[in-house]
């Protein structure tokens, strides 16, 4: 800092002595020119005295001849003399002597006199150039521009030597110390650079402008391949995502922005896919980068690829899904096995006590199927239970729950019911599908069930016990006759299958036209007349005799065949 100072001072020193020297010639150039042109016009002044004086002479002697050739002689004799005139006060010329001007005439000095004689004026006029006196300032200036020069070199050389002594020698070993300085700067980032290549990690050094400053061998063969390996004028987001923007959002958080913000460490999961497509997952490690002043100024990141681990991770994962399905579902059908099923029974058994909705059981056994394994074999009897298991699906809704318990055994929850004929309308269908002839390898087979049907919380109040109760229920199926279904509780039992009946009744009268039509007189209190008519439905059964309308009523509103029964009624009426 002393030395540029110095440096300096010289500098200034050296400047104001020039703008002085220049001042000092510019002054002595001045005063040189004033004092010659003032010499000059004296010099010029005191000859046109005399050239008056002998004019007026001449004049008075009338030798024109004289003063003519006295003109011309001296103008001739002084180069300076531009033009020498004597005129009449008419405009006529006495004597003149003229000179063509030159180029480098610069000034032109006018001296003239009036001569009185006889009455008559006679004008005298002398005009000469001041060449000579320029030509003196022009050696004056030269000798003026050659002690400046000697001057300037004598100052000139002194300075430098002087600066040679002070500056030029410090300075230059000042630039060997920073070229040493730099070497070992460079050394050092080289050192770091081999330190950093060493490390398996990636390394990133990325400023507030989210500019790469340093990256180590390991973080280059991550970049994308669309950009040279190299840090310079490479910024993050363009090297890692092909982007032009920064990255932002929840998934590709930027760990610059959030450094920035807290002040902290922060760690988050990057998706760099590589030229292919395929994803490379990365863990980014940035710690806030301080200047001298304590602030963050950048961030250095480190990065680990996590595409095998977490492949790893996923394949444990489909892994345990499959051994956790494997665990809890039966490897034949896909239907939840035992240990799933007592499960999913205690769920909704918990779910009915907090919601007081009953749930049903449905205890399934396929009735002669030891027939089919022993005439045709296992891989037959499989196959009919896989078909069984697709229809006891279509039977159900999506919140109930169909399991496999073993062999042929199957179970139903049914998670809450508004009805009991709900219930009873699931074992139907569950009839009326496997009634049907199975069709395997190209073959018919027929499978019957027995269901046995236990309720929560009326039969039972734990599962253990609601599984024993339907599982009774289902064998008292099978001492009856097998294909068909039985509530664990006997009343319940009958009144299901007595509604079963009676609605079966109701629509075979419907198609047979059993229900008649009955008339009851509208009167009129007043005129005690009859005004109209009201038709009543009755049913004429066949074998039975009148069934009372509080029998079947009822049913019908509750099934919809309230609908038909109407319709049919109308036209019975509009008929007759």
């Amino acid at each position: 800092m002393n030395k540029s100072r110095y440096l300096q001072t010289i500098i200034s020193l050296i400047i104001l002595f020039g703008l002085f020297l220049v001042a000092g010639n510019y002054y002595i150039y001045s005063s040189q020119k004033q004092l010659l042109l003032t010499e000059f016009r004296q010099s010029q002044q005191t000859l046109h005295n005399l050239l008056t004086q002998l004019a007026r002479e001449s004049l008075i002697t009338e030798n024109y001849a004289l003063i003519e050739w006295y003109f011309k002689r001296w103008g001739e004799g002084h180069p300076a003399v531009i033009e020498l005139t004597l005129t009449s006060s008419n405009g006529f010329a006495l004597s003149q002597f003229q000179r063509p001007l030159r180029d480098q005439e610069s000034e032109i000095i006018t001296t003239s006199s009036t001569i009185t004689l006889h009455q008559e004026d006679y004008l005298l006029s002398l005009r000469s150039s001041s060449s000579e006196a320029q030509a003196k300032l022009l050696r004056l200036v030269e000798q003026m521009l050659v002690v400046s020069a000697i001057a300037i070199t004598l100052l000139a050389v002194a300075i430098w030597l002087l600066f040679q002594r002070l500056a030029i020698r410090p300075l230059l070993q000042e630039i060997t110390s920073r070229q040493k300085a730099e070497e070992e700067i460079q050394h050092q980032h080289q050192f770091l650079q081999s330190v950093i290549n060493g490390v398996i990690d990636g390394i990133t050094v990325i400023n507030s402008d989210y500019k790469i400053i340093l990256i180590n061998t390991a973080a280059k063969s991550t970049l994308n391949q669309g950009h040279p390996k190299k840090s310079e004028q490479l910024y993050c987001y363009e090297v890692t995502h092909n982007r032009n923007t920064p990255c932002a959002g929840e998934d590709h958080p930027c760990p610059l922005h959030q450094v920035l913000e807290s002040g902290k460490h922060t760690t988050v999961i990057h998706n760099h896919p590589d030229a292919n497509g395929n994803n490379r997952y990365f863990e980014l490690l940035a710690s806030p980068l301080l200047d001298n002043q304590g602030k963050v100024w950048g961030i250095i990141e480190t990065s680990r690829e996590l595409t095998t681990h977490i492949q790893l991770q996923k394949e444990l994962e489909e892994n345990r899904e499959h051994l956790n399905h494997l665990a809890h579902h039966d490897p034949l059908t896909g239907l939840p096995n035992r240990l799933l099923f007592m499960d999913r029974l205690e769920q909704a058994r918990l779910k009915a006590n907090r919601t007081r909705q009953p749930l049903a059981l449905l205890f399934i056994d396929l009735d002669q199927f030891k027939q089919i394994n022993d005439s045709d074999g296992h891989n037959i009897g499989d196959q009919v239970l896989q078909v069984t298991a697709r229809l006891l699906q279509q039977c159900i809704r999506a919140d109930d729950t169909i399991a496999r318990l073993g062999g042929d055994e199957f179970t139903i929850i049914i998670d809450s019911y508004l009805a009991i004929k709900d219930v009873s309308a699931v074992a139907e269908k569950i009839l009326l599908l496997l009634n049907q002839p199975l069709q395997i390898a190209e073959r018919q087979y027929h499978v019957t069930p027995s269901i046995g049907i236990s309720l929560y919380p009326q039969d039972a109040n734990n599962s253990e016990d609601l599984i024993k109760n339907a599982d009774a229920a289902m064998f008292r199926v099978k001492d009856r006759g097998r294909n068909s279904f039985q509530f664990y509780t006997e009343d319940l039992t009958q009144k299901v299958i007595a509604r079963m009946n009676l609605e079966r009744g109701i629509r075979r009268a419907l198609q047979q036209r059993h229900f008649v039509v009955w008339y009851q007189p509208q009167y009129e209190i007043v005129s005690r007349t009859i005004i109209g008519m009201e038709a009543l439905v009755r049913w004429n059964e066949p074998g039975e005799g009148m069934i009372s309308p509080a029998e079947f009523i009822p049913l019908c509103e509750e099934s919809n065949l309230i609908l038909d029964l109407g319709e049919y009624i109308l036209n019975e009426v509009m008929a007759q």
